[in-house]
């Protein structure tokens, strides 16, 4: 009997010890936000409740909802306005590598149809971009231009969000403090230009080590000290699908591995004005990841 109690109370000591850790790494790495791009989950109510219960634990801020015109405003409503009951802001997240005038309107006819039809607990908060022009194959060879065009589609959604009265965010990749422009918008660096047009910027900073010349310390150190400069709110994203290059993501590492680096991420900027805090890419892979080895 005394043995039993022994191995009982050894376990409990081992559960309260992971337990306190846990809380101490998480008080550590202030979350934001995530994305959902497969929408037709929150079709069923049991697939919602899930999200929500995990978004919760989280302490998610914001979530990057993806337009989806197969997918009943009903289902957006009631997965909306689930959140809003725990301070959880709702953006319409969409995006593509080619983006112009034709898919700027689509986007925005549905966005400002659903609000009309949507009650006030219902309604998308802000408006996310993912427009990757880079993925591109003639990014290359035509990259100016492209430039160009991005940004054009970046100024004009910020006057619409603006017009809306709601907020304005798009993801960027770390690297985009080394483009260069020079055209009608004047000349500069695209994320330096960026930070000016919206109000949040999400940088992509795919790496699964905080630390070294190629690490996410590194890598957005210049987006940082930018984001003070102008007073913008800047999160920090990492991913967790499955990438070609295994050092561009979490994937196949579990949740403690990829909270561990990310505290070390939190020390080194939790003083910066700008730092909000992470992303991570996506919610379904996120949700998939183990807890520990």
């Amino acid at each position: 009997m005394k043995h039993r109690f022994l191995v009982g109370l050894a376990s409990l000591s081992v559960f309260i010890i992971a337990l306190s850790i846990y809380r101490m790494q998480k008080d550590d790495i202030p979350m934001v936000s995530t994305w959902i791009w497969n929408t037709e989950k929150i079709q069923s109510s049991e697939n919602r409740e899930e999200m929500k219960e995990y978004l919760i634990i989280n302490d998610i801020k914001i979530v990057y909802l993806q337009a989806n015109e197969t997918v009943g405003y009903e289902s957006y409503q009631s997965f909306i306005e689930g959140l809003a009951e725990y301070g959880i802001e709702v953006h319409a997240l969409d995006g593509a590598p080619i983006w112009g005038e034709e898919e700027h309107q689509t986007f925005l006819d549905w966005f400002n149809d659903y609000q009309k039809q949507a009650g006030e607990t219902e309604k998308f908060t802000g408006i996310h971009l993912d427009l990757e022009p880079y993925i591109r194959e003639d990014w290359d060879e035509r990259r100016d231009e492209i430039v160009l065009d991005y940004q054009t589609s970046i100024h004009v959604m910020a006057q619409e969000a603006s017009n809306l009265g709601i907020s304005f965010g798009i993801d960027i990749p770390f690297w985009f403090d080394e483009i260069d422009f020079d055209n009608s918008f004047g000349s500069g660096t695209l994320a330096k230009w960026l930070m000016q047009e919206v109000d949040d910027i999400t940088i992509m900073a795919y790496r699964n080590q905080a630390e070294g010349e190629n690490g996410i310390i590194k890598l957005v150190e210049q987006e940082i000290q930018w984001g003070t400069d102008f007073d913008k709110n800047i999160v920090i994203a990492v991913e967790t699908i499955e990438l070609p290059e295994s050092h561009t993501s979490f994937y196949g590492k579990n949740k403690s591995e990829m909270n561990e680096q990310l505290v070390l991420v939190n020390q080194k900027y939790k003083d910066d004005p700008s730092f909000k805090g992470f992303a991570v890419h996506h919610l379904e892979s996120w949700m998939a990841m183990g807890e520990e080895q």
